[in-house]
């Protein structure tokens, strides 16, 4: 899938990671992201696509056993639990830095070796 975004500053980011506002769907996690820096003329890979932005709402809710007699007009007084649900923000992608990446590759060189992967040492 190719989309249009604006990515913050992979550079300076903390963690390795950083956002842009782009379109996040089912399936688009270990995507490439390439950038266009202003007046440059060829795109650069600055990260792979991580993951999207979530939301969680915390609220009360009554023991499953009561759901049929709560009477909406009337205090509830039964046994409440703390739920919680993610809510995924669809515009906006976690994307992991160029650098942590050939950083991982780097330090796990020898166990992806012994896995059968092979990278070539130019690239990093």
């Amino acid at each position: 899938m190719v989309t249009r975004a604006i990515v913050s500053n992979p550079g300076k980011t903390k963690g390795d990671v950083f956002l842009t506002d782009a379109l996040y769907n089912k399936g688009i996690s270990g995507s490439p992201v390439f950038a266009l820096r202003d007046g440059a003329t060829h795109f650069e890979w600055v990260g792979m696509a991580k993951s999207a932005s979530v939301d969680h709402i915390v609220y009360l809710a009554p023991d499953e056993e009561h759901l049929d007699v709560i009477d909406t007009e009337q205090p509830f007084d039964g046994t409440q639990f703390i739920k919680q649900n993610a809510r995924i923000n669809y515009g906006i992608t976690y994307s992991v830095t160029i650098d942590a990446i050939l950083r991982f590759l780097k330090e796990n060189k020898e166990k992806l070796e012994q896995a059968g992967v092979y990278i070539d040492q130019q690239q990093y």
